[in-house]
């Protein structure tokens, strides 16, 4: 949860809500299982590399309000 909120901040100067939160740990976990079941190295890196490109892709981190 800690880089979940860091995540939010660095990317998108905010705190994340509840179900942000339970959204992202959900799809790090499937990442990171998936990584798993590949046999890669760092699963938990690659997980949460996928979710910073999730940041970056959203609306809300390229226009402002």
């Amino acid at each position: 949860e800690k880089a979940v909120r860091a995540g939010y901040r660095a990317a998108l100067g905010r705190e994340p809500d509840k179900g942000e939160i339970a959204a992202t740990l959900a799809f790090l976990r499937a990442q990171e299982a998936s990584y798993l079941e590949a046999k890669q190295g760092n699963s938990r890196h690659l997980a949460l590399a996928d979710f910073a490109q999730t940041l970056f892709g959203l609306n809300e981190f390229s226009y402002l309000r």
